[in-house]
């Protein structure tokens, strides 16, 4: 049980982390901030923000205009 919840909290961390990067948030500020969200966050809110993850993922052009401010 406790290896499977290590493991849960470290994919939480990871994904946030990956989230705000694609959304261009400063590395300095992307370790204070993922800290305080990943234990306060629903699930369902983290499901949505990996879906979105993925779409920013695939789509470069769609996070290129995200982190311009663009949209």
């Amino acid at each position: 049980a406790g290896k499977k919840l290590a493991r849960r909290i470290t994919q939480r961390h990871k994904l946030l982390t990956e989230f705000l990067r694609l959304l261009g948030v400063d590395d300095r500020v992307i370790h204070h901030d993922v800290e305080g969200m990943e234990h306060h966050i629903s699930p369902s809110t983290l499901r949505a923000i990996a879906a979105l993850t993925q779409q920013l993922q695939r789509r470069p052009g769609l996070r290129a205009q995200l982190q311009a401010g663009a949209l």
